[in-house]
């Protein structure tokens, strides 16, 4: 069995702020968050999940996923109306979209992980077992 595993990393600015936190965070403030995803190919061979340009993924289309995130406030955007967006939130939601969205397209690929870096030296990482 061989596999193809493809990164993209995709740099963002947003705003945010945590609701029913009682430190700094708790106001406004913004990020620039780093987001790295990790793609793997599903099938036996790793040839066969190659498009017929030899492309697994579009690394476009994670840059287009993640951007639409971009320069906004975070906790204005519907999907954090009863949830807040934590570096933790962001991943899971990431991973969930983009599964999604390899679905719809039917690319042979699974998400392996989604790390986000809320600051240089602090990220969470979601993966799926």
């Amino acid at each position: 069995m061989s596999r193809l595993r493809l990164t993209s990393k995709v740099e963002i600015d947003s705003s945010h702020y945590l609701r029913n936190y009682y430190g700094k965070c708790a106001d406004l403030h913004g990020h620039r968050w780093v987001v790295e995803v990790t793609v793997e190919s599903v099938t036996e061979d790793a040839v066969d999940s190659l498009d017929d340009t030899g492309i697994l993924l579009d690394f476009g289309v994670i840059k287009s996923l993640i951007s639409e995130y971009d320069h906004k406030n975070l906790n204005d955007m519907p999907e954090f109306k009863d949830i807040n967006p934590t570096a933790e939130n962001l991943a899971i939601i990431w991973a969930d979209a983009l599964t999604h969205e390899l679905l719809l397209r039917g690319i042979p690929a699974k998400v392996v992980s989604v790390k986000v870096w809320e600051t240089p030296t602090n990220s969470v990482e979601f993966f799926y077992d």
